[in-house]
Formats: structure tokens, C-alpha cells, sequence
């Protein structure tokens, strides 16, 4: 949860909720979070330091059948003083191997703020490709924003 609303604070561009509307959220709406990971129905990986958490990945799967083999990424941050020190690529191909290792999953996909360019630099660098834009996607604080969908086949 620390590390969530640190997120929404530090790189609000990076997520569909904001901080407002995520720091006023109970606890029963963490621990169902934490419980879909349990149960399998989604992914999220952790960067530790010494017991810290210090970045995330998360992923979940359309519950519709004919969508199941895709699976879209989300929730992923690194805390900027760990920033260009290896720590997003390792999650993110840590995210991808364990994806590629289900072979009920055939596509991976995100969206990522136009204006954020080094995440699209690591995605860019995983093979991911661009295959479609969001015009005025997101509105943060009065100011539009063009969302990119990304894919990449596995």
C-alpha cells in the first residue's frame, strides 16, 4: 500500500486512479488485492531493499474467456532514487518470463501516457510496439493526455 500511493504521488501520469482516490480506500480493498494475487487471478511482483519495497509490477487477465490469453500490465513503478539502475528491467523481464512460462497467454499488453518516455524506452527495448493511440485518454489535473497501447506477442 505504501509503495502504491508513493506511486500515485511521485508519477500520476503512470495510473488510472489517482492518490485522492486511492489513499481514502479501506482496507478491505488492499486486502482484496493481495487475495486475487493469492488466488492466482492476477501478478505482482515486488522489489525489495533491505525489507523495503522499493518497486512493482502488477498484471491481471480479462475475465472474459475469449480474451484469457491476454494479459495487460499495470501498476508498474520504481521509486526514482532506484531509477536507471537496472531495477524496472528486472521486474518487468521478471513479469515477461514468468507470462511467457503460461502457455495460456499469447499477448501482453499495456498503455503508457505519451509523455512518458523512459517507460516507452523499456518497453521499446522488451519488443514491445506501439499499435495504437488514445487521443485526451487521461485527464490529470486539467491537462489531457494521449494514451499508447502497446502489445507483445510471446
Amino acid at each position: 500500500k505504501r509503495l502504491r500511493l508513493e506511486a500515485l504521488q511521485e508519477s500520476p501520469l503512470a495510473f488510472g486512479r489517482g492518490y485522492e482516490e486511492e489513499s481514502n480506500l479501506d482496507e478491505a480493498f488492499w486486502r482484496e488485492k493481495l487475495e486475487k494475487v493469492k488466488r492466482g487471478k492476477t501478478w505482482l511482483f515486488v522489489a525489495l531493499e533491505d525489507d523495503s519495497a522499493i518497486g512493482m509490477i502488477g498484471a491481471y487477465r480479462d475475465a472474459l474467456l475469449r480474451f484469457h490469453h491476454v494479459v495487460s500490465l499495470a501498476g508498474f513503478y520504481v521509486s526514482p532514487a532506484y531509477r536507471k539502475t537496472g531495477v524496472g528491467k528486472q521486474l518487468l523481464d521478471h513479469q515477461l518470463e514468468v507470462l511467457k512460462n503460461d502457455q495460456t497467454v499469447a499477448k501482453v499488453q499495456l498503455y503508457v501516457v505519451d509523455k512518458q518516455e523512459a517507460a516507452r524506452s523499456l518497453y521499446y527495448a522488451c519488443r514491445f510496439k506501439d499499435v495504437g493511440v488514445q487521443e485526451k485518454q487521461m485527464c490529470v489535473d486539467g491537462v489531457y493526455y494521449d494514451s499508447i497501447l502497446m502489445e507483445k506477442m510471446l
